[in-house]
């Protein structure tokens, strides 16, 4: 039996990832916890799984909920965010 505490959220913030698959460059961890209006990129597994236990980390730090949020789709490709997001500036236009 340990006393070991889980991660606390902003544990990793100043961990850098050399390159991120959706932005191109260096990124911190906090980046990729927050990016998504608050919650964790999508990408997350794959980027940092391998570099922190990141199953514990999101079990102590986000709702059942929340993981279901952002894990529970598809990641969007980059094509898809720019379409997107010009489907929703258009409207923004048009209202």
């Amino acid at each position: 039996m340990t006393d070991r505490q889980p991660p606390e959220k902003e544990a990793y913030d100043d961990l850098e990832m050399w390159r991120c698959r959706q932005l191109g460059g260096p990124v911190t961890f906090k980046y990729c916890r927050i990016m998504n209006d608050g919650l964790p990129c999508q990408r997350l597994p794959g980027c940092w799984g391998a570099q922190i236990n990141l199953i514990e980390y999101l079990e102590a730090n986000f709702t059942a909920g929340e993981m279901e949020q952002v894990f529970g789709t598809e990641p969007k490709t980059r094509l898809g965010r720019i379409i997107e997001t010009l489907n929703r500036v258009r409207e923004e236009r048009q209202e």
